[in-house]
């Protein structure tokens, strides 16, 4: 992970060979949303990052989002 210097997002660098895109579908299934890397690259780079938006207040719900996106990932 980085240290963004502004904007509102957070990319988020997951193990080599995680397959964003494959997160990104088990994520939906459970109503959470994170947007895959290679969809904001022309040449499908960024296959294990995910970008989260960062632009709400932090709430019990986003965490309990974040930790079953992490147990999804964890899961590949």
């Amino acid at each position: 992970m980085t240290n963004p210097v502004g904007g509102y997002v957070l990319w988020v660098e997951m193990p080599a060979g995680t397959d964003a895109r494959a997160l990104h579908e088990q994520a939906l299934r459970q109503k959470i949303n994170v947007a895959p890397g290679p969809i904001f690259s022309a040449k499908g780079k960024y296959g294990n990052f995910i970008r989260i938006n960062t632009a709400n207040p932090f709430t019990d719900e986003i965490d309990r989002a974040l930790l079953t996106v992490g147990r999804l990932a964890s899961q590949n």
